[in-house]
């Protein structure tokens, strides 16, 4: 089968760096590609193509648009049975939350990070597809990111560079791509720091963002990796004004700025000013430094992340004081910088709040499934169908069917074959049970060789149809390893364990028969007026 992936990341690529049109078009002549091959030739690759869509309506800064898609995505994905773009769905409209909502930057409520703590615990595991690994890892990373909560997108972001060291051919781009995050994260995390006198952590995280922009720009070169190579170097030119000759460092970046406006790339325009001007500034050139400061602030870009609109507000007032010799105007956002990054901390306290819960709400879901799970074939067990029969004593009167599926000589096939051999007829029957049960149905495993099938879908006079179809499946899966004795009955879902007696004593009915075929209503039945009829099968 053609591997479509190649194509996916170069449209991927064109919606990032500045060529969205494009990109939107390709993905619509690639769905439109799928849909003349048929629904199974694009079921993996469908997901990913709406992925890029929704990716490129986020970076037009429609946000509505994207939420759409987002939707559509989880969908495909839901239906494909995906886990890893579902995903991927979810931290997309995550991200459009988030970003239309300019306010949760700096402040996160306690939903947005449930939702979050939830995808993060829904990750897919670096074994699986790494496209969508590496995708499903930027995502959490960038929404984690936007929220300034740097410690969390770190380890998304390294995750997905692990994977993509082991497909360096595949994810060449998403090479350049993860290093530009990474360098983006310590550098914002550096201003944060930078802003409130913490200068040696800052400088830490300068050295960090510094050497992921190295990394980026020394990729091979290549014509899909040209761009984002460029912002690398532009990156390093930035994180290098603290050290060395400031005018050189300004006059470099003006140089990589002009060569990404070139390409038509303007996006870090305002980051490339603002550390112009910290260069001019330590240079002692205060006039055209402050001019560069005012043309950051001006270059802004409406989501731009929150710590490089203060950083860039806070040098030109900084060199507005500077150049006026009047430090009153500073105290006020000095305070408030303050004020900032405690709430950035007790946002950070919150959300590892938030993440233990989530996981400490999974396990216990996990210990409550495994508790009303038969640890052998996956489907309910004893415990399972005493609660099931609760619900329905709860509920309207509706109609129901029940059948009771036993192995004939189970023990027999234990001694001749090894008791692996009869696990493997149990798990067998199982599975041939779930793929005949609909969403309103139930299966459980009662203990020994005993199975319960109990259906609200076509009770009344069809459920001796569905008895049929049961033993005429289970036959089929077996192969001939071994027989089955089915019984059914059918009533009032207030009476399933009325229902159970009577179809068991059907099954055994059908035992003593020997025969294939159906046996007459057991004479035993209780309550034939509740339970209508009483139908046997052996198989």
């Amino acid at each position: 089968m053609h591997d479509r992936r190649p194509e996916v990341i170069e449209l991927l690529r064109q919606a990032q760096s500045g060529a969205t049109e494009r990109a939107l078009a390709g993905v619509e002549a690639a769905l439109e590609r799928i849909a003349d091959e048929g629904a199974s030739a694009g079921e993996d690759i469908r997901p990913a193509l709406l992925y890029v869509r929704g990716i490129a309506y986020h970076c037009l800064g429609d946000h509505r648009a994207a939420a759409i898609v987002a939707e559509d995505l989880t969908q495909a994905a839901r239906s494909a049975g995906n886990a890893a773009w579902l995903c991927i769905g979810q931290l997309l409209a995550l991200l459009q939350k988030i970003a239309a909502e300019p306010t949760s930057d700096l402040s996160p409520g306690d939903a947005m990070l449930q939702d979050l703590a939830a995808a993060e615990a829904d990750l897919p595991g670096p074994d699986g597809e790494p496209l969508a690994a590496v995708t499903a890892y930027a995502g959490i990373g960038r929404c984690y990111l936007i929220l300034r909560l740097y410690e969390f997108a770190q380890p998304h972001f390294e995750a997905a560079v692990d994977v993509i060291a082991v497909n360096p051919q595949l994810l060449r781009v998403s090479a350049v791509t993860m290093q530009l995050n990474l360098a983006e994260l310590h550098a914002c995390w550096a201003m944060e720091l930078r802003r409130v006198d913490r200068v040696a952590e800052a400088a830490e995280q300068e050295a960090a963002a510094l050497r992921h922009a190295l990394l980026a720009e020394g990729q091979p070169a290549l014509e899909e990796t040209d761009a984002y190579r460029a912002k690398g170097s532009l990156l390093a030119a930035c994180l290098s004004v603290h050290v060395g000759d400031p005018l050189h460092a300004a006059q470099r970046i003006r140089d990589c700025s002009a060569r990404l406006v070139g390409r038509g790339q303007r996006s870090d325009e305002s980051f490339a000013r603002l550390y112009e001007a910290r260069a001019l500034a330590r240079a002692h050139r205060l006039p055209e430094a402050l001019d560069a400061a005012r043309q950051a602030c001006s270059a802004l870009p409406t989501d731009a992340p929150p710590a490089l609109t203060a950083a860039a507000l806070h040098c030109r007032a900084q060199l507005v004081v500077q150049v006026a010799s009047d430090g009153e105007i500073m105290a006020y956002g000095d305070y408030l910088a303050l004020v900032l990054a405690d709430q950035r901390e007790r946002t950070l306290d919150l959300a590892r709040s938030v993440q233990l819960l989530e996981r400490l709400r999974r396990e216990r879901e996990r210990i409550q499934q495994l508790a009303y799970t038969d640890a052998l074939t996956g489907v309910g067990n004893r415990h399972a169908f005493h609660r099931y029969v609760e619900e329905l004593a709860g509920g309207p009167e509706d109609a129901v069917g029940v059948a009771v599926i036993d192995v004939d000589d189970l023990k027999l096939a234990n001694d001749w074959r090894g008791h692996e051999a009869g696990d493997e007829i149990l798990r067998v029957i199982a599975a041939s049970l779930m793929s005949r049960a609909g969403p309103r149905d139930f299966v459980a495993r009662l203990g020994g060789d005993e199975f319960v099938f109990v259906s609200l879908r076509r009770p009344g006079p069809d459920f001796g149809a569905v008895g049929d179809e049961i033993a005429s499946s289970v036959a089929s899966a077996l192969h001939g390893r071994a027989s089955v004795s089915v019984g059914v009955a059918d009533g009032r879902a207030g009476d399933v364990v009325g229902l159970l007696h009577s179809a068991d004593l059907a099954m055994y009915e059908a035992k003593r028969a020997g025969r294939a075929g159906r046996a007459v209503p057991a004479a035993s039945t209780p309550s034939s007026e509740a339970h209508g009829r009483v139908e046997v099968e052996r198989v």
